[in-house]
């Protein structure tokens, strides 16, 4: 379908310039982020409040698991408890699994749209406009994503690995009579650490290429590839920006994952319905931390891109150049 639009035509990288991180320190940067989005929120409360609810099914198919109570080599296995676990956890697991990819889905539309904005500095106003340009690139951005899962999958499977193993160590699953999997305490920061970092890695990528596809038309594996040679090339400097982006979404979670730590007796901490008020609070937060998230990343790569414009320029004629 052609239809015109304004576009980023293209966008050059200078590779010796060091990325920009002024912004993080700037007052000025900060309040004009927050205005922004504040702005624009009404356009990202319903996907943060799907988010939360898929946040929540996984809690609860995580207490579940964590609370039950069966011994797999026992000759007098539980099987109506065990039949209500799996009931509970297909449930769970498929509501959540529903959620979680709309709500995804969702988010990568509009957090590409708002870095366009950001990239062509248009006013909150042009965001409905903006949004209309990213769909027209839908099908593009998609197949860019379908790539980028090649890359995400290198440091995204070990940190699963570490949290499924995690998640199974606190279970109350047995084996013998022996718990089913028991995690040394020698190893459980080593593990924290590297399932932490890893997915540290995985936001990035993901913030970077966010930014890229919604300035590019080139090859959907050549914009996975650049975002990629961007990461290594520039790791340091998007580590640090990585590290502003979990500071910011733990301070607007502050309030409930200071109360959950400090101030919740101990038997309200195994309280189903406190675990998940914490989850819909920290999915709900979303709406503001995750906009935010998506300015940093902008801001810091914007200085290092030549930007043109070109005007009417139909979007079929610039996938086809793309492919």
């Amino acid at each position: 379908m052609a239809a015109s639009e304004t576009q980023l035509a293209e966008l050059s990288f200078d590779g010796d310039k060091q990325l920009y991180l002024s912004h993080l320190l700037s007052a000025n940067w900060w309040t004009g982020a927050f205005q922004l989005v504040f702005k624009l929120m009404r356009h990202f409360v319903l996907v943060a409040f799907l988010f939360a609810w898929s946040n929540a099914f996984t809690a609860y198919a995580d207490y579940s698991l964590s609370h039950c109570n069966l011994d797999f080599a026992s000759t007098e296995i539980d099987l109506p408890a065990l039949t209500n676990l799996g009931a509970k956890l297909a449930f769970a697991t498929v509501v959540a699994l529903i959620l979680g990819l709309l709500s995804l889905s969702m988010w990568l539309e509009k957090l590409t749209a708002l870095a366009r904005l950001a990239l062509l500095e248009r006013m909150p106003a042009d965001y409905k406009d903006t949004k209309r340009e990213v769909d027209l690139k839908k099908g593009y951005i998609a197949a860019v994503w379908m790539v980028a899962v090649i890359f995400l999958l290198v440091p995204l499977i070990p940190a699963s690995v570490c949290m499924a193993f995690k998640i199974l160590a606190n279970s109350q699953l047995y084996a013998m009579g022996e718990p089913l999997i028991v995690i040394p305490e020698v190893a459980r920061l080593p593990m924290n650490l590297a399932e932490s970092l890893l997915f540290s890695i995985s936001m990035a990528y993901c913030l970077v290429l966010a930014v890229i596809s919604s300035a590019l038309s080139i090859a959907p594996a050549k914009a996975a590839k650049f975002s990629a040679r961007l990461m290594l090339n520039q790791a340091g400097r998007l580590m640090i920006a990585t590290f502003f982006v979990v500071l910011l979404n733990a301070l607007l979670s502050a309030p409930m994952s200071i109360y959950l730590a400090y101030l919740a007796p101990a038997e309200q901490k195994k309280d189903l319905l406190l675990i998940i008020v914490s989850q819909l609070w920290f999915g709900l937060s979303s709406a503001l931390a995750w906009p935010l998230s998506m300015l940093i990343f902008v801001e810091m790569l914007k200085k290092n891109f030549s930007i043109s414009t070109q005007q009417e320029q139909s979007f079929s004629s610039s996938e086809n150049s793309a492919e």
